[in-house]
């Protein structure tokens, strides 16, 4: 009788107002991976907002609770993709090494995926450069 392995438990993904899109990305995937009910989904979020976003969110809920996940996506679009293009290229260009090899080329990589997820024709170029 052959059994897959048991699945690894994974985190929910955190969201504190940075790289929205790659946190959206992982939670599309969360939802997916763990067959989250739909009624679940902006909870499982809720729970996991930290910092600015977090008091943002409650600030938002005193409305009244988000039930819909597309509804929370665009709430949370609005308040926090407006200039994060421009922030990631701005921060990407400042990016310099101060500290160990690993540090640098990680920080290096979720910049450089933070800008593809806006600009998937972003010049290869300009991003090897940076390494």
């Amino acid at each position: 009788n052959f059994r897959s392995p048991p699945f690894p438990k994974l985190d929910f993904p955190k969201f504190d107002g940075d790289f929205l899109r790659a946190w959206r990305n992982e939670c599309e995937m969360f939802f997916e991976l763990y067959a989250v009910h739909p009624s679940l989904k902006t909870r499982f979020a809720a729970l996991n907002f930290r910092g600015v976003a977090k008091t943002w969110l409650q600030t938002v809920q005193r409305n009244g609770r988000i039930e819909d996940w597309a509804q929370l996506c665009d709430l949370v679009m609005n308040r926090f993709d407006k200039n994060q293009y421009q922030l990631l290229l701005k921060r990407f260009e400042m990016l310099k090494q101060s500290g160990p090899v690993d540090d640098y080329q990680g920080e290096f990589e979720k910049l450089a995926q933070g800008i593809l997820l806006y600009n998937s024709n972003y010049d290869d170029t300009s991003l090897s450069q940076g390494l």
